[in-house]
Parts: structure tokens; C-alpha cells; sequence
């Protein structure tokens, strides 16, 4: 623009008997960022890893957890800013399979590379309020809800977190315990399907109605979050320099991925 106002002012003063003086345009505002827009996050995403617009048939969408996560990690350019939590080269989001019950989720641990390795696990899922009925039977307002890894020889408690009566919303559960298991499974296709269940109960062991959120879309869809570490990049780069953010949303055999360069 600048390069063109200068030509436009060489040539104003060689003919200004000719020719009157050009009109001055209002200039128009320069666009907004397009990673500070919400609605647009996901074509920026697209653009910013060299991805090709998908057709108007595709219809998903990454999980809300990891554009957050990537707004947090990635400028502008899709560059991150830092190392990924748990110090992770690798962040993959598993969606709930179908045929998970009521307090049941279930999620087939499949895609990961060779000798990638599981440094954390975050079990993310929605609930919502207790019942009116439920919270009178609760001595001080609060109750615990529990996470059982499941099995079909085991079952054991993996996390566990007291709750106000009166909340709502998202619990995210740490699964270091469990990370060895997570790892063995998928060195086993046959069973890459792990399995948690969620129980509500009040101090003296009474079990209580938790509403919650299932399905593999919208933005209260639960998560298996795996935070890895990638084998080997380069002889020459380290951790720090090189990590992706990777959605494990499956669309029939094929697995969306996200990338983002440390």
C-alpha cells in the first residue's frame, strides 16, 4: 500500500495541471485475528497445519478441551510457546466409544506410534447437578464420586474427589496410577478398549443418582486426554523443540490429527 501511494504522489506531481487530485478513500480496518474467533479456531487450525478444507459432508468438530489447549500452547502462527504439560511431545484425545452405560465409559486406546510412550492420563467428563431429593441426604453437602478402572479379573479405585451438593460441571481425573496399564493395552489390540466407571455415594457409603454426559460430540463429550512422549524426532532436537497436539476423534478408520510445532 505504501509502495502504491508513492507512485500515486510521483505521478500527481508530474501532471497536477492535467489532473485533479486523486480522492482520498477511507482505508478499511485490517481484519480481525482469526485465532481470537472462536467461531472461526478450527479453519484457522486447518490453515495454520497445512490441512485441506474438508468437504461440506464433514461434520466433526475437535473437543473444546483441545482447542483450549491449543489457544494455550500456540501463537498465531501455530507455533508453541512452550513445552506441552507433563513436559508431553505428544497430546491425543480419545472420544467415548459407543456402548458405554449409564456410569460406564468406554474408550478404544488405538493409534498410537511405536514406542511412543504415556507419561499422564486425564480422564475428563461432565455431570450435572444432584437432585434436590439426593442433596437432603447429604450431612454436610458434599459427596464423593469415584473412579473405578475396570477389567474383567479387576476393578479398582483410581481417583477420587469430594463434590458440593449444589455443583455442576466438569471433573478431570488424574490416572497416573493407571498409566502402566494404558501403555500394556495397546501394546495388545485385543485390548485396547479401556473401561472406567463413576460412582456418586454419600460419607457412609450410600450411592447416589450422578446425571452424567455421554457421546462423541459436543462440548460436553468426555475425554481420555493421553499426554506421550514421542520415541525418537531427531538425534538433534529435544522435547522442547518439537511437539503435536493430536485429536483422537476417529471418522470410521481414519484418525483426525492436529499439529503444532514447539
Amino acid at each position: 500500500m505504501f509502495f502504491a501511494e508513492l507512485v500515486l504522489m510521483a505521478a500527481g506531481l508530474a501532471h497536477a495541471a492535467i489532473f485533479p487530485p486523486p480522492l482520498d478513500f477511507p482505508r478499511s480496518p485490517p481484519p480481525p485475528r482469526l485465532v481470537q474467533d472462536q467461531h472461526h479456531a478450527p479453519e484457522h487450525l486447518l490453515k495454520a497445519f497445512g490441512l485441506s478444507q474438508p468437504g461440506r459432508g464433514w461434520h466433526a468438530e475437535p473437543p473444546q478441551y483441545m482447542l483450549d489447549l491449543y489457544h494455550r500452547l500456540a501463537d498465531a502462527s501455530g507455533l508453541t510457546r512452550g513445552p506441552g504439560p507433563y513436559g508431553a511431545t505428544v497430546i491425543r484425545a480419545f472420544a467415548e466409544r459407543e456402548g458405554s452405560g449409564a456410569s460406564t465409559f468406554l474408550f478404544p486406546l488405538t493409534g498410537l506410534e511405536e514406542g511412543e510412550e504415556v507419561l499422564e492420563a486425564e480422564f475428563h467428563f461432565y455431570h450435572s447437578r444432584l437432585p434436590k431429593a439426593q442433596r437432603r441426604l447429604l450431612e454436610d453437602n458434599t459427596y464423593l464420586v469415584e473412579v473405578e478402572s475396570t477389567k474383567a479379573d479387576e476393578r479398582r479405585v483410581v481417583g477420587s474427589q469430594h463434590v458440593a451438593a449444589h455443583s455442576a460441571g466438569w471433573r478431570v481425573f488424574k490416572l497416573g496410577s493407571v498409566v502402566a496399564d494404558l501403555q500394556e493395552a495397546h501394546g495388545h489390540p485385543r485390548h485396547s478398549l479401556v473401561a472406567f466407571e463413576v460412582r456418586a455415594m454419600t460419607a457412609d457409603g450410600q450411592v447416589l443418582p450422578l446425571g452424567l454426559h455421554h457421546g462423541a460430540r459436543g462440548s460436553r463429550q468426555p475425554l481420555l486426554v493421553l499426554f506421550n512422549k514421542q520415541a525418537s524426532i531427531n538425534d538433534t532436537r529435544n522435547a522442547a523443540d518439537f511437539g503435536k497436539i493430536t485429536n483422537g476423534l476417529r471418522s470410521r478408520s481414519s484418525v483426525s490429527r492436529c499439529r503444532t510445532y514447539m
